[in-house]
Parts: C-alpha cells; sequence; structure tokens
C-alpha cells in the first residue's frame, strides 16, 4: 500500500518531562528527543533489536514499536495535462 508511512510508537511507563507516549519518523530521531537513560537502553541495542510489527521492543521504561500511518491519496506534485488555460 503506497500510501501508508512507518512510524516508530514510544510508550513511556512513567511520564517524561510529561510525555507518556510520542511518535517518530525512525529510531535515530527518538534519541534527538530523549537521551538512553529516558529510554532504558541505547540507539545501537534498538537497532540490534530489529524491531517490527510483529517484534516490539518491550524494555524497563518503555515499550517501542513500529506501526504505520494511513495518508490519503493526493495528486499534489502530479502534472497531467488536465491544466486550463485562463
Amino acid at each position: 500500500m503506497k500510501n501508508m508511512t512507518k512510524v516508530i510508537k514510544v510508550t513511556f511507563k512513567e511520564p517524561v518531562d510529561g510525555c507518556k507516549e510520542a511518535l517518530f519518523g525512525s529510531i535515530a530521531a527518538i534519541f534527538t528527543t530523549f537521551k538512553d537513560h529516558h529510554i532504558g537502553c541505547s540507539k545501537q541495542h534498538l537497532w540490534n533489536c530489529k524491531i517490527t510489527p510483529e517484534n516490539p521492543y518491550h524494555g524497563e521504561k518503555c515499550t517501542i514499536e513500529e506501526t504505520v500511518i494511513i495518508r490519503k491519496p493526493t495528486n499534489r506534485g502530479k502534472h497531467g495535462n488536465n491544466e486550463s488555460n485562463l
């Protein structure tokens, strides 16, 4: 399905800086917002876990899972022959 985008969902067992849940575009992006001690492991460890929708990471401080956002198809960026000459 073309109109789906992978996201990484982090759900904390205890809120971190008031945040209980956050969505990211990649594992690396998680660590631009949170430090290793917030997550309970390193970026390298998460990469080694090979997180998939069927294989989430369950840690002491949080759960990290891969899911998708379903998007509506658009015509943006498509150039066709249906342009009018006004």
